[in-house]
């Protein structure tokens, strides 16, 4: 990981869209098939704080996008991604630990997220977090960790 930059709100939507395009294939079931990659990027670099890495030719490669309500201190992380070619390299792990500690630096209470139940590594690496299931809706999870 020496050769990667860590950095919060940098990236543009351009670029957001492109490295979600890339990793379109990695989620279950496809990101494209749930929403419209490029308005989504435009919400996350609108909407979200975005906690990212990028490789050594300045790809972003890796992405954790967080919701702040800063009058309730309360967040959602609505995007976790990773590219293919570097997954398993503890990036995932490294991104959420950035955007949790940013999270308990600035007072938030909590952070919630909604997994599929079927991504049994991503609810794995939650659950490593501390992240526990509050409720079910359809096919997914909502999990919450409380500061």
């Amino acid at each position: 990981m020496t050769d990667l930059n860590f950095t919060i709100n940098v990236s543009t939507a351009s670029e957001i869209y492109l490295h979600l395009f890339r990793c379109d294939n990695n989620f279950s079931p496809r990101l494209s098939d749930r929403l419209n990659v490029e308005s989504y990027s435009i919400k996350i670099r609108s909407n979200a704080t975005t906690f990212e890495v990028w490789n050594s030719s300045n790809a972003l490669i890796g992405l954790v996008a967080v919701y702040l309500d800063k009058e309730l201190k309360t967040a959602f992380i609505t995007n976790v991604s990773v590219e293919k070619n570097y997954m398993g390299k503890g990036i995932s792990k490294k991104l959420m630990q950035n955007s949790i500690d940013y999270l308990k630096n600035n007072f938030y209470k909590q952070v919630k997220l909604e997994v599929f139940k079927s991504n049994e590594i991503a609810i794995s690496l939650y659950r490593k977090f501390g992240f526990i299931e509050c409720s079910e809706e359809g096919n997914s999870i909502i999990m919450k960790l409380k500061f």
